[in-house]
């Protein structure tokens, strides 16, 4: 959704007046305070709340997109903006049928940022093994794990000991810091 949003939002700057850019912003902020107000309950009553409360406006901001979309030329602001979202509606609306999804990707996203950076500064000659290590970075920040002594331990371990078998307990979500 914060993708969409962004797409309406450069389509809103080009609206001398309040117009349809607007109003998709009106509906992404109904929708964002649904989310706001069920962020703290638990998660079969956000989903029925996202049933009853979200999917309705959905449903009507779906039929009110394709009506743009005869309007607006493709190649215009409004217009990529309509087509990106009837382009990714299933994934724009997923959220309102699993209560552990959120609204957009934007924890998802800061949360990958290093990765990116990473990469520009970091070399490591094996694509897979870079995307490893940094997956094993950010699952032990997740977790709340110093990652030096998580890498430093698995990196020791793993020639020894570790077996195909064992590698499921070096993931940081089991790791526990062996007492020295």
């Amino acid at each position: 959704m914060a993708h969409w949003r962004r797409y309406f939002q450069k389509a809103a700057l080009l609206e001398e007046t309040f117009g349809p850019a607007h109003q998709a912003l009106c509906v992404m902020k109904q929708l964002c305070n649904i989310e706001r107000d069920a962020k703290h309950i638990n998660d079969k009553k956000r989903k029925k709340m996202r049933q009853r409360l979200a999917k309705p406006i959905l449903r009507k901001l779906k039929r009110w997109l394709e009506h743009k979309a005869c309007e607006h030329l493709p190649k215009n602001k409004l217009g990529q903006a309509v087509q990106y979202a009837l382009n990714h509606w299933s994934a724009l609306t997923r959220y309102c049928d699993s209560a552990y999804l959120e609204i957009d990707n934007n924890f998802s996203e800061r949360e990958m940022r290093p990765v990116a950076l990473g990469r520009k500064v970091i070399y490591l000659p094996d694509q897979k093994a870079a995307d490893i290590l940094y997956s094993l970075v950010e699952s032990a920040k997740i977790n709340q794990i110093n990652v030096y002594d998580y890498l430093n331990y698995i990196l020791k371990r793993l020639p020894i000991t570790a077996s195909e078998n064992d590698l499921e307990t070096l993931l940081p979500y089991h790791w526990q810091k062996p007492l020295s």
